[in-house]
């Protein structure tokens, strides 16, 4: 199933097709989006894919049930990954309780 999620819609989005049934609709709390992000601890991954995902929730541009999924070829644990990430994600300017969401 593919969802493309709009942020200035309201209520239910309506689906051109949802398990074969045109004009379905899915309620917002049904909503999510997986992100998979090949190449995870690469350079491109860290300087322009995670930052611009936390802007995204940052602006309340995602979905509430978001997961982002990522594969690389390097065998890095979560909190390496974590730590290399850091740098590249403080450099934003945002609000305290974003930070403590993505701190947790």
């Amino acid at each position: 199933r593919v969802c493309v999620v709009r942020p200035e819609v309201e209520g239910p989005l309506p689906m051109a097709a949802l398990d074969g049934e045109p004009g379905a609709a899915l309620e917002p709390s049904a909503r999510m989006l997986t992100v998979v992000v090949l190449g995870a601890s690469g350079d491109l991954a860290k300087k322009k894919t995670y930052p611009s995902l936390l802007d995204l929730y940052a602006s309340d541009l995602l979905p509430q049930r978001l997961q982002v999924v990522g594969y690389a070829r390097s065998s890095k644990s979560d909190e390496d990954l974590r730590s290399s990430l850091r740098p590249y994600l403080d450099q934003r300017q945002l609000p305290a309780e974003v930070v403590q969401v993505r701190a947790a």
